[in-house]
């Protein structure tokens, strides 16, 4: 464990976690790291890998999926009930958009095997889950705006993506030039 820092009344206070948010990181992308070895040596698993990623995510879900069912009077059960489970689950996923973006950029990442896996991973995919579907422009590293790309989130949710500041700015001229902005509002 690495060495908190702060004052030491505030670091031995009940209720308070002093370990770095860095612990969270590095089991997720030991987790993938896992899942890209198993990847490698297993063919059935990488023709299966985005049925992988979407029954993972879909998972998360499950807790919140079901809260949100009770509070409006849905039996939950019935969403799954279909002639094809496996179809309902994709479409599921597939419509609710932060868990989309995540799962299209988790699939992305294992199926390009020069992707690196890095520490603050899943902290990038949750910021850009909420950023592509709902922001006009998005500016983040090349290597998301890549996978995303490939993923057609851009197109899906219309998000102009950037990974440059040339790109940027002329994503903020295509905005200012639409009526939507104007590019001193960014200055």
């Amino acid at each position: 464990m690495a060495d908190p820092a702060g004052p030491e009344e505030l670091l031995t206070m009940d209720g308070i976690d002093v370990r770095p948010e860095h612990r969270h990181g590095t089991a997720d992308a030991d987790y993938e790291s896992a899942v890209r070895e198993r990847l490698r040596h297993a063919e059935y698993s990488r023709k299966r890998l985005g049925d992988f990623i979407l029954t993972q995510e879909f998972i998360r879900l499950l807790d919140c999926t079901n809260e949100a069912c009770e509070e409006v009077g849905i039996d939950p059960h019935g969403l799954l009930l279909t002639d094809n489970p496996p179809d309902a689950v994709r479409s599921f996923v597939n419509a609710v958009p932060v868990t989309n973006v995540i799962a299209r950029l988790r699939i992305h990442r294992h199926r390009d095997r020069g992707f690196p896996l890095e520490q603050h991973d899943r902290t990038d995919m949750c910021v850009l889950a909420l950023a592509i579907p709902h922001c006009s422009v998005v500016a983040t590293e090349k290597r998301w705006v890549h996978a995303a790309r490939q993923a057609g989130l851009d197109h899906r949710y219309g998000a102009d993506l950037c990974g440059s500041l040339t790109e940027l700015d002329r994503a903020l001229d295509r905005l200012a030039l639409g009526g939507h902005i104007s590019k001193d509002d960014f200055r």
